[in-house]
């Protein structure tokens, strides 16, 4: 059976409304903004899939950046706010706070809203 990619969303939603939040514990925030991407890149994987998106080895880059290109085709302002969700995602995993200026609680909230605003306007729905 495939994997239902809302729980990555559910679990990122579930962290953002708990109490560790509100603490120190920056790999917290750095999670809820992890799995906020990948949530959304999925279903929009998934979504392009169905209008035909293959993964083309031979094409540069990778295939976040095909399957962002492929939404780009047609709907744009998802593929942007999918490119944000994208660096917010590589900032996360990659560096410090003080290189990216900014407040990690902030990303988080940024990445969950992007997120959910992506998954509802492209009207996917999980895998069975």
């Amino acid at each position: 059976m495939p994997y239902n990619w809302n729980n990555y969303l559910s679990l990122a939603e579930e962290l953002h409304n708990s109490d560790l939040m509100q603490s120190d514990c920056e790999a917290i925030k750095r999670t809820v903004i992890s799995r906020s991407y990948y949530a959304a890149y999925h279903h929009a994987r998934i979504n392009a899939e169905k209008t035909g998106y293959e993964y083309n080895n031979k094409k540069r880059g990778s295939t976040h950046d095909q399957v962002r290109e492929w939404i780009n085709a047609y709907e744009p302002n998802y593929a942007n706010l999918l490119g944000k969700l994208y660096e917010l995602r590589v900032d996360a995993d990659y560096y410090d706070y003080e290189e990216m200026e900014g407040n990690p609680y902030r990303f988080a909230e940024q990445a969950l809203t992007y997120a959910k605003e992506i998954i509802t306007q492209l009207h996917l729905s999980s895998p069975e």
